[in-house]
């Protein structure tokens, strides 16, 4: 190779690197802004909003088809409609409990920090009930399953209720604007509603 082909190969390099590097500051500067604006969820995150919303999917399309036939034997459909919904509200409403605890702990009025670290103790407090075994957890709520066989449903209801209503904004199934199909024991609602504290 000759001297002006070896010049000509170091510039077109260097073009191809500066290049390069400005696509990555490009591509760089808005997904810094967005992640220090929250604007995306964490990939990682287990509780994510979007998780969650996966999770209640799962029980209603997957795993309730599965369990009801077992139930429709020799349980009614309106105590295991009543358990569930119930279930859902009882997790909300001791979420709800926990969330004015930490409110007092912090006070009402605080610093821009303050209001990180309240948020950072109800998502550290989402995490642990994540983690707990789900038949523990039931045994903190005041609505029990009368039934052995509504155990496990009631397990993971309550579980994935308290879950949703830590999100921020807190999640709960529709029951308000739920329309049942053709088997009335499809009782779980299709949409999932949003609400801030």
């Amino acid at each position: 190779m000759g001297e002006s082909a070896l010049l000509s190969h170091g510039r077109s390099g260097r073009r191809s690197r500066g290049r390069a590097r400005r696509a990555k500051k490009r591509v760089a500067a808005p997904l810094v802004v967005s992640i220090q604006t929250a604007d995306i969820e964490r990939m990682n995150n287990p509780v994510s909003r979007s998780r969650l919303i996966e999770m209640y999917r799962r029980l209603r399309l997957i795993q309730w088809p599965k369990i009801k036939q077992q139930l429709k034997l020799h349980i009614t459909r309106d105590h295991t409609e009543w358990l569930i919904q119930t279930l859902f509200k009882e997790a909300a409403a001791e979420m709800d409990r926990k969330k004015e605890l930490v409110e007092e702990m912090f006070g009402l009025t605080g610093t821009t920090q303050v209001e990180e670290y309240k948020e950072s103790t109800l998502q550290n407090l989402q995490m642990a009930l994540f983690h707990t075994r789900k038949e523990d957890l039931l045994e903190t709520c005041k609505i029990r399953p009368s039934n052995e066989d509504l155990r496990p449903l009631a397990s993971e209801c309550f579980w994935l209720g308290c879950l949703m209503a830590l999100s921020n904004p807190s999640l709960q199934p529709d029951w308000e604007n739920h329309t049942p199909g053709m088997d009335p024991w499809d009782f779980f609602p299709q949409d999932i509603k949003s609400s801030v504290m």
